[in-house]
């Protein structure tokens, strides 16, 4: 029986979507046990170009924001901070998700 299942049991329609879900999901494990080890790689290859795209537009947004920077008033360029706080964050889960996948191949 599933964790989902167990929390949802006293909601009908939740129950069978969660074990709909569990099921879905033992069936996605059995389906990566079957890969082989070049179809693992491709797919690895493709991740790691995805998140090296993700990176670029992360990157290029965090540029927008800087330079949008300047000009602005005390409690607008707080907000424009915060934001680059958050897109930095994101840069370093890409940079690292990045180091992972090269490591892989």
């Amino acid at each position: 029986m599933c964790v989902c299942v167990c929390l949802c049991v006293y909601v009908y329609v939740y129950v069978c979507m969660c074990m709909c879900v569990c099921v879905k999901k033992i069936e996605d494990i059995g389906r990566m046990a079957a890969l082989s080890q070049e179809e693992i790689l491709q797919s690895t290859r493709t991740v790691l170009q995805g998140l090296e795209a993700l990176k670029d537009e992360h990157e290029s947004i965090k540029g927008t924001l800087v330079s949008s920077i300047q000009g602005l008033h005390a409690d607008e360029s707080a907000l424009i901070e915060e934001k680059t706080h958050i897109v930095d964050k994101n840069l370093e889960m890409l940079r690292l998700g990045i180091e992972e996948a090269q490591v892989r191949i």
